[in-house]
């Protein structure tokens, strides 16, 4: 994929979120919050998602990440795609059947797991 494609596509998925998200914003600053539970690792995560979103521009504006415009083999791609489908399926093992059901609530509880017949020893090594 030529570079300045995927510049053009930066810029423009930027605009198109900022489009989406502008009337929200006001409207999120103007309700009142009684308690704020923000942890250390939301305020952690939060950070990474802000980074993650100015880094793609910082590449469009600057050439600070020139070193990373070179074209991608056919391994690298493969390799993302099956990633994506793995991680795709273990989500839907554990959210869809009954044994990734069994699983959380054994990760959860392990002693109210072994109480409804859950045998915890075969599924944790901890």
């Amino acid at each position: 994929m030529n570079p300045w494609i995927a510049k053009a596509l930066v810029r423009t998925a930027t605009v198109v979120m900022m489009a989406i998200r502008a009337p929200y914003g006001h409207r999120s600053r103007i309700v009142k919050v009684a308690t704020s539970y923000k942890t250390p690792r939301e305020t952690g995560l939060l950070v990474l998602a802000w980074v993650g979103f100015f880094v793609p521009l910082i590449w469009v504006a600057s050439p600070a990440f020139s070193f990373a415009e070179y074209a991608l083999g056919m391994g690298p791609l493969v390799a993302a795609g099956i990633a994506t489908v793995l991680s795709i399926g273990i989500w839907a093992l554990l959210r869809r059947t009954s044994a990734g059901t069994v699983l959380r609530g054994a990760s959860q509880n392990p002693s109210m797991a072994q109480l409804l017949g859950v045998n915890t020893g075969a599924m944790m090594t901890g």
